[in-house]
């Protein structure tokens, strides 16, 4: 039996190393970590925080996808203290989530898993979420978003319901939701603002069905001034709380009170989502947020490091903003771990210290595609739209087509398999690995793929669909 641990171990770190590149692992895992499994949960064993910290942020969906492609079984992450890995005492056990907590509160840096941290049950007082207004960074990338928003909170009385963003992941939409609900508290403190994660809902949904505390659950959510819900994709698939959200959307809005939601697609795109529950959507505003631009992300960089209190150069700040492109969320990683560093080594980071530091980081291609405009290119390509490519629709056209564009999506970004998975009509993890396999395995036979269009059938060789779409992407 310990044999055969030892060698699912031995598998899951060869898993991880294939899935993140040979020098993330060796700088987080390699040397600093020892993994356990135990039912339904892998512990890491970390020599601190910081470790267990940025491990969670960054790696906990490969670590996931590694123990399911190793073991067959879905896990949840747990971590283990051992200083010792490090060459001190031993320290002790204590979850995922409170490290995130404890990390985020000792820098500053907004973590977006404090939203599952439950309410003091000792406290009446109202709950004060991490994010605010007041410390949003506006540029031209989310500027609508920030002005819908503040229009919100400053008459949460039906001036668009709902008020629903959409955009990549990390660009700021849970920073706005929280901040809504900050701001119209401030404002009226008897509000009752609710911000919960469309997991959450479901949950709470679900548990109180089978405790028959269904009027509790309704009581709780219908009489919000402000409901902010995240990641509302998630509902897809789940008819019985899609139809619950829709009646308690229904008696929000009636009342002339606020409904502010936030998915990673446009509403349309979102897929396997009841007609009725679109329509609502797309009544409202419907914002999208998009990657943020230089100015915005040097912006970023600038009030991070003030709020890390680390002294850092323009030069500095600038190399950060135009190395780390991507999202908001990469640059306050990038920040901690400058602060990390800085507060290790005691020294001042110049130039050639930060190339040092975030060498795993910056990816040696700086450009990537925009999911939106694989999807819009792939799209058109295949003679399809971009909501049969989320559909779940399996005619030869639609299935090729999205299949390429899971393939592209992949190659062309930093996602995992479950993000991409989410983004495509909410698509589950192995359906995205299946598409790449799929392509990958057509790239290299170099096979003819066939499909109809409007002027008859249509026949490419593999390397020839996805060099003409990337060249059309401008990649």
């Amino acid at each position: 039996m310990h044999a055969t641990v030892m060698d699912e171990t031995s598998s899951i770190y060869k898993e991880l190393a294939l899935q993140l590149g040979a020098q993330k692992f060796n700088i987080w895992f390699k040397n600093s970590t020892r993994l356990s499994l135990a039912q339904d949960y892998i512990t890491i064993s970390v020599p601190n925080k910081f470790i267990a910290s940025w491990i969670e942020n960054h790696f906990s969906e490969q670590v996931r996808l590694a123990v399911m492609n190793v073991t067959g079984q879905s896990v949840k992450i747990a971590f283990n203290i051992e200083p010792q890995l490090s060459g001190r005492k031993k320290g002790s056990k204590v979850s995922s989530s409170q490290m995130a907590q404890e990390e985020a509160s000792s820098s500053n840096v907004p973590n977006k898993s404090q939203q599952y941290v439950k309410a003091n049950n000792s406290a009446k007082k109202k709950r004060q979420y991490k994010l605010t207004l007041d410390d949003f960074i506006v540029g031209t990338c989310n500027k609508v978003a920030y002005g819908a928003s503040k229009a919100v909170a400053e008459n949460p009385e039906n001036l668009f319901n709902p008020l629903f963003f959409h955009g990549s992941y990390g660009i700021g939409k849970t920073h706005l939701l929280q901040g809504v609900c900050n701001q119209v508290t401030k404002n009226k403190p008897n509000a009752k603002c609710i911000y919960v994660s469309a997991e959450e809902f479901t949950n709470q949904y679900v548990t109180s069905l089978k405790s028959g505390q269904l009027e509790k659950f309704r009581n709780k959510f219908r009489n919000a001034d402000v409901l902010a819900i995240d990641d509302i994709h998630f509902l897809a698939n789940k008819k019985s709380t899609q139809e619950e959200f829709l009646h308690t959307f229904n008696t929000i809005d009636l009342a002339n009170k606020q409904v502010v939601l936030a998915s990673d697609a446009h509403p349309k795109m979102i897929g396997q989502l009841t007609e009725s529950l679109v329509s609502r959507f797309v009544s409202g505003m419907v914002v999208k947020l998009e990657t943020p631009d230089y100015e915005t992300r040097l912006e970023i960089c600038r009030v991070r490091a003030k709020a890390m209190k680390i002294e850092l150069c323009e030069e500095v700040l600038a190399y950060v903003a135009r190395k780390i492109t991507r999202s908001v969320r990469e640059i306050e990683g990038a920040m901690l771990k400058l602060s990390a560093f800085s507060s290790v080594a005691g020294n001042k980071i110049d130039v050639h210290g930060v190339k040092q530091i975030l060498s795993d980081s910056v990816t040696t291609v700086d450009v990537r595609a925009n999911v939106a405009d694989i999807k819009t290119t792939v799209a058109a390509y295949f003679e399809v739209t971009e909501s049969q490519i989320a559909s779940s629709a399996k005619t030869k056209n639609i299935s090729l087509a999205r299949s390429v564009c899971m393939y592209l999506v992949r190659e062309l970004s930093n996602l995992s398999y479950p993000e991409i998975g989410r983004m495509i009509g909410n698509k589950n993890h192995a359906t995205v690995i299946q598409a790449n396999k799929k392509i990958t395995k057509c790239l290299s036979e170099n096979a003819q793929l066939s499909w109809k269009s409007d002027v008859g059938i249509v026949t490419r060789y593999a390397s020839e669909i996805v060099a003409n779409i990337k060249q059309s992407i401008g990649v």
